[in-house]
């Protein structure tokens, strides 16, 4: 059984730092609450055990993304400016940060997840 121990040591070697006690705390929350997404994700023939690796990783993304999206809130967002066709960007570096371990971890579950994005619609007329 994979444990929040085993996705939290893979998301530790991520870190640039030493946690604080406090960031510890969160990350491994986090960490628990991914490997719980994922596995309520998985097809319903799969246990996370048969491709450990991969699903401990994707775990370990996920919180990192959020565990980064977090720690940055406080901080000013970023503004840019473009003068061709004039646009504001106030996109802020962390959300950047988690949506690509998200898009990471989404890439390596694929294979391994039903596909939440698929219906058919119904439509009048």
């Amino acid at each position: 059984m994979i444990t929040t121990e085993d996705i939290m040591e893979i998301a530790l070697c991520f870190t640039d730092r030493t946690l604080t006690e406090g960031e510890t705390a969160v990350l491994t929350t986090l960490c628990g609450e991914a490997n719980r997404l994922w596995e309520s994700r998985l097809r319903d023939e799969l246990d996370p055990e048969d491709f450990r690796g991969m699903y401990c990783l994707a775990c370990a993304y996920t919180a990192l993304g959020n565990f980064n999206d977090g720690m940055g809130a406080g901080e000013p967002a970023p503004v840019s400016f473009r003068l061709g066709e004039f646009s504001v960007n106030r996109g802020s570096g962390t959300t950047v940060v988690r949506r690509s371990l998200q898009a990471q971890a989404e890439a390596l579950m694929a294979p391994f997840t039903t596909d939440g994005d698929f219906a058919f619609l119904e439509v009048v007329g």
